[in-house]
Parts: C-alpha cells; structure tokens; sequence
C-alpha cells in the first residue's frame, strides 16, 4: 500500500469516528429542544406561578388564570380563548408573547424535520433563529410579569401592599424559576445550533462529498457499497452542489507541484531522449 493510499484510509476512519460524533451531538440537541419544549408548555399552563397560602383570602395566579379561595371552594378568573376576560393589558401582553413563544418553539422542533431535504447548515441556523426569537419573548414575559402584580384582582390575594414588581403576602413559586431556567436553556440550544452549522456540518459535507463523489480510498466500493456508483451527470451535479461547501485547499509544500517547465528537455540546455524518437537521431 503507498503512502497516498495509507493518509487516506486515516482521513477516512477519523473523518468517520469525527461525523458520527456529530451526528451524536446533533441527537442530543434535538432532544433538548423537545425538553425545552414540554417544560415551555407546562410553564405556559401552569396557574402556580404566585401563591398565597398564609393571607386571609388564599389565592394563586400565573400568567392568564387567577383564582381565589370563597368558602373552601376556588373560584377562578381568565381563559385562553376570551382574552377580554384576562385581568389587565399586562396580563395580556404576557400571555400573547409567551404562547407565541411556545408556537415558535413547536415550528423549529417541526422543521428538524427538512433535515433529509435541505442542506443541514439551513435547517440547523432556521432552527437557532426561532429557538432564540423564542428566548427573547419568554425573556421579555419574565420581565414584564410583575408588572400585572398591580391588578385589584392580585390585591385580593396578595394584600393591599402588593404593587407592581412587589408582592405583599404572596410568594413566587417554582413554574416562575422553572421559567427562567428554560428560557436560559433556550438560549444555550440556540447557541449550539449555531455553533453545528457553522463548523461542525463543513466537515460533514466534505466527508460525504469524498465518500460518495470523490474517488474512494478502497476498491470494490467498501467504503460506499450500500450507495450505487453515480453517473457522471449525476456526480457533475452533486459536485457542483457541494464546492460551495468544502474549505479551500492550499498547496502544501510537500505536495508536488504541476510545473511542465521541469521537465521541459530545453530547461537543462539539451535533449531528453524520448522512447519514441529513432534512435539514429541521438547516436
């Protein structure tokens, strides 16, 4: 085996062991998606977010449901689909925002889906925007909540010291922190999805374009013996496809260079005897 043939059957086992780790990562991530997701979902239904259990009138609320204690039984206030019936522009505001925040999430975890259609490094940045733009709503929900703590409804439950961003005799409870959590795990998904299709996927697409277009390493088709060889039209076009996508080569120093000037038989001053010229000329 030449030396030619010996780098590239390393470039092949590393590229390889390389990609199915990225592919790996790849899983994870999309199984913190879908997380983020289920707890995005029970944060945005869960009416626990503030609770009074010591006060006089016992009483929680979270972002579009407040209910308060009457002779043992709950009585509760807001519904998803009459919006009139929230308590205040704030509470509206923040139910409108974290539901579309929740709707985004779902569309990104939905277009995971393209990724045996289109190019990896689209899906994955279509992804990373709208976890983020995602991000930023819940950010800005969590920030905008207290402000509905002004409400006379929150009052009755909370006390008559309770004002915008100050409980009285409430206390915030765990679907506000899980909350924050998520949204900080937003981020760092969205971050990581950037991060796959900014450098992990080149490496992924040169090791398919060498595997499937590029002359192979081994013979007998091992390296890519489930694909069928491809036709030159159809390997022009997958060529064309992918050079926008491989990292430029430079010339290395130890690669020969393709110069006809060395081996011209005017460069060292005579001629080059030739297999086919007489050998009458050069006796």
């Amino acid at each position: 085996m030449s030396i030619a043939e010996s780098e590239k059957q390393s470039w092949y086992f590393i590229t390889k062991k390389y990609v199915r780790k990225i592919r790996a990562i790849r899983i994870i991530w999309a199984i913190c998606v879908l997380v983020v997701i289920a707890v995005q979902i029970i944060c945005f239904t869960s009416p626990y977010w503030v609770v009074n259990v010591k006060g006089p009138v016992i009483g929680y609320f979270g972002l579009w449901k407040t209910c308060r204690a009457f002779s043992g039984d709950f009585k509760c206030q807001g519904r998803l689909d009459d919006f009139a019936n929230l308590l205040n522009v704030s509470a509206k505001a923040v139910t409108a925002l974290y539901g579309l925040g929740v709707l985004i999430l779902i569309g990104g975890a939905l277009i995971m889906g393209f990724f045996a259609f289109l190019r990896a490094s689209k899906v994955l940045r279509a992804c990373a925007w709208m976890i983020c733009l995602s991000g930023i709503l819940s950010a800005t929900v969590l920030i905008v909540f207290p402000s509905i703590w002004d409400d006379t409804a929150i009052k009755l439950i909370c006390g008559p010291d309770s004002r915008a961003y100050k409980l009285g005799s409430c206390e915030v409870k765990w679907p506000f922190f899980l909350a924050c959590m998520n949204t900080l795990a937003t981020f760092v998904t969205s971050i990581l999805a950037f991060t796959m299709a900014d450098r992990f996927v080149a490496v992924e697409d040169e090791y398919l374009y060498r595997t499937q277009i590029g002359p192979s390493p081994f013979s007998h088709g091992i390296i890519n013996g489930a694909f069928p060889a491809p036709s030159n039209q159809t390997a022009a076009n997958l060529a064309l496809a992918y050079s926008d996508r491989l990292p430029r080569r430079t010339p290395s120093s130890t690669e020969p260079r393709n110069d006809s000037s060395r081996h011209s038989p005017f460069k060292s001053g005579h001629m080059i005897r030739t297999s086919y010229a007489p050998s009458s000329v050069y006796a």
